[in-house]
């Protein structure tokens, strides 16, 4: 007889899954919305709509070189329909790699109350030398930002299939 997996488990082996469809060379990121036991959305990075997919084009990038890959918390906010807050108002968002500022803004004002995430926020950039460095300061901003909101932050840990609190989160009146 096998044991059931938590809900923690099962929605971040959805995660894994939807991270199967990323289409970006460098990033595979998932996000899995769930509310009251109920998988309320999903979505994954990738190019935006009109671009090719970057698996078989390359990097979608801008004129200026940036890429222009759509993270997957915000292509998994706008696949819940015209009204993401009455979907999302105290759910959990379940994320392969922890919100870099500008999604914990979106996932703060969609009205997530639990985030779960997988990796630490690990992107590299290029220092003035041209050699790569790690950027950790937007995950202190991320994490500060969820703390500041109340949203409770934790990490998954798969070997065990529990978690570990980052940021504690509270209970907010509705405004």
């Amino acid at each position: 007889m096998s044991q059931r997996k938590s809900w923690d488990q099962y929605a971040m082996g959805l995660v894994s899954a939807a991270e199967e469809r990323v289409s970006c060379l460098h990033f595979r990121v998932a996000c899995v919305f769930v509310k009251d036991r109920v998988i309320v959305g999903q979505g994954y990075n990738g190019s935006p709509r009109g671009f090719p997919n970057c698996d078989e084009a390359g990097c979608a990038k801008d004129t200026g070189g940036r890429c222009v890959g759509v993270h997957a918390e915000i292509n998994a906010i706008i696949f819940c329909g015209a009204s993401p807050y009455e979907k999302l108002a105290g759910a959990t968002a379940y994320v392969s790699v922890l919100p870099c500022k500008d999604c914990m803004l979106a996932l703060m004002q969609a009205g997530i109350r639990r985030i779960v995430f997988g990796s630490d926020y690990l992107r590299r950039e290029i220092n003035q030398d041209g050699k790569f460095q790690l950027q950790t300061d937007t995950q202190t901003v991320s994490l500060r930002l969820a703390k500041q909101a109340g949203i409770q932050v934790e990490r998954y840990i798969p070997e065990t299939g529990k978690t570990e609190i980052i940021v504690k989160g509270r209970e907010r009146k509705e405004e």
